[in-house]
């Protein structure tokens, strides 16, 4: 089964994201930047998709994150897909 991260920092979109996503992927969660941080570095190869809202406290909001990771796996076939929302 393909894993998605879900970044978010309102619990409740999470949730609804991994109701809505869950009988096809496995997911994961992080409420903040720090904490994709810390599961990325662990392990982002093994995620296909990257769920991220851009408008989040910690680590200069979501973008930092985005940016952070997209040169970091710029160019590699194994990359996860980052899709980003910002309300």
């Amino acid at each position: 089964m393909q894993k998605i991260l879900i970044v978010d920092d309102s619990e409740i979109n999470r949730e609804i994201l991994a109701a809505m996503l869950e009988k096809t992927y496995e997911i994961d969660m992080a409420k903040d930047g720090q904490e994709a941080i810390e599961i990325l570095e662990k392990k982002w190869e093994t995620y296909q998709i990257v769920l991220l809202d851009l408008n989040m406290p910690v680590i200069n909001r979501g973008y930092s994150l985005f940016y952070r990771y997209h040169r970091k796996i710029s160019g590699r076939k194994d990359a996860a897909d980052f899709v980003s929302k910002k309300l």
